[in-house]
């Protein structure tokens, strides 16, 4: 998948480039690095597990 694609994708899933949970306090999240993650292993960020999401969050 081409880097384009992942940007696209991104985007699509994340149009504001904010992911929010709904929760006491909407968890925030680090998208560049998320993104970077998606590429190294060949995902898309709607496919990440809850697991992997975490990771992103700060």
């Amino acid at each position: 998948m081409s880097n384009k694609q992942y940007i696209d994708d991104m985007y699509a899933a994340f149009p504001d480039g904010e992911y929010v949970e709904p929760s006491d306090g909407p968890p925030r999240i680090r998208i560049h690095d998320m993104h970077n993650y998606c590429k190294q292993v060949g995902k898309k960020p709607l496919e990440l597990t809850k697991k992997e999401m975490e990771q992103f969050q700060y």
